[in-house]
């Protein structure tokens, strides 16, 4: 079974902002830690960021086959927006 392209470029938008997102946090932490901030609780870091991520390839198993529904593709960038 062929995966739809909507589906193909709606998975391959939301691995592309992961990796984005993990290359500005990184940015970000080395930025402060040159100006003196102080990293609490570094030790657990490593989970969350699995934890967040792990939602790529789940949304890839369970939804590589789905339709894109424009409804919920119009609150997705919504929210995205918001984010910003």
């Amino acid at each position: 079974m062929t995966i739809p392209v909507p589906t193909a470029l709606f998975l391959g938008f939301i691995i592309l902002q992961r990796l984005g997102e993990l290359v500005i946090a990184k940015r970000n932490t080395a930025a402060l830690m040159a100006r003196g901030a102080h990293e609490v609780g570094a030790g657990h870091y490593p989970v969350i960021a699995a934890m967040h991520s792990a939602r790529v390839p789940a949304l890839v198993v369970f939804g590589w086959s789905q339709p894109v529904h424009l409804g919920w593709l119009a609150l997705y960038a919504l929210l995205q927006v918001f984010r910003i």
